[in-house]
């Protein structure tokens, strides 16, 4: 979190107020942020004085193209927000100013501080790591490539979805949770146990969900907000995820919670059911009250 949607809202709203617009200087109040370059010096000459040309999304990369073939790429990580404004009140946690040529500023803004960002040349930047091992996006893969890229991989269902190397990029733990509980399948199902109708299904529900939630301005579960300041609304339509205890939407059978990979994940163990028993017993999985 933020993931697909809630990156893909703020790319347009960013892009339709920073497009050619100059930044004029930076305040980095906590460099360890800046991932590239590792210098914070080259970080401001890079950016300082360019204007912002183009905007756009990788996975859940926000990219922002600036003149002379430089690129400005924001991760968001768990926490991370750009805000938009013109106030010159501080904004809580900010840790990147960039003070623009109209009297606003583009704030990061990152509770936990795990967001990231980088500054470059952009055929050199694009050709990095980590750009360069991301998957297709969730939104743009077509069912050919998505089943081939399914059946050359193994894993369970639920970590695949979360993996932005894996099966596609732009999945994480809230919209993987809803993607699973409306094809019905459990978060451990293995990649090599899924039928091509299970397959086929997966990818509708994949860009239904992100649409939806495309349309609705993403999640505000915890710190989620758009460049406005403004919270998302998909939160409200959700069907499993962090929805502990509460009834399914389909049966009425109470939502369950277990830890996959150091993640909370909800399901309906009724709609979900898997099988093979064994396996969740020897990987150790175990139901969480809270």
């Amino acid at each position: 979190m933020p993931e697909l949607p809630e990156v893909e809202t703020t790319k347009k709203y960013l892009k339709k107020y920073l497009l050619n617009k100059k930044i004029n200087k930076v305040w980095i109040g906590y460099p360890k942020i800046i991932k590239e370059p590792d210098n914070i010096k080259q970080f401001k000459e890079i950016v300082r004085g360019k204007k912002i040309t183009h905007i756009n999304r990788l996975g859940k990369y926000i990219l922002m193209e600036l003149n002379h073939k430089y690129l400005l790429a924001v991760h968001l990580k768990m926490t991370g927000n750009l805000l938009y404004t013109n106030s010159k009140t501080k904004q809580p946690h900010s840790h990147i100013i960039f003070y623009l040529n109209n009297k606003h500023q583009l704030v990061f803004s990152d509770i936990r501080k795990f967001g990231r960002l980088y500054a470059g040349p952009k055929k050199e930047l694009l050709k990095s790591l980590p750009f360069l091992t991301l998957a297709p996006d969730a939104l743009k893969i077509k069912f050919d490539k998505f089943l081939s890229r399914i059946k050359s991989k193994r894993g369970k269902i639920k970590q695949s979805l979360l993996n932005q190397s894996k099966i596609v990029s732009g999945i994480g733990n809230i919209y993987a949770d809803e993607i699973l509980w409306h094809t019905k399948i459990h978060p451990l199902q293995s990649l090599e146990n899924l039928s091509l109708t299970q397959i086929s299904n997966l990818l509708n529900a994949i860009k239904m969900v992100l649409t939806t939630a495309l349309k609705n301005k993403g999640s505000t579960i915890q710190t989620y907000r758009q460049p406005d300041g403004q919270s998302g609304n998909y939160q409200r339509i959700r069907k499993v995820y962090a929805r502990y205890d509460l009834p399914c939407f389909r049966c009425n059978t109470k939502i369950k919670v277990i830890k996959i990979s150091g993640r909370s994940t909800y399901y309906c163990p009724q709609c979900q059911k898997k099988y093979n028993l064994e396996t969740i017993n020897n990987e150790k999985i175990k139901t969480k009250s809270i």
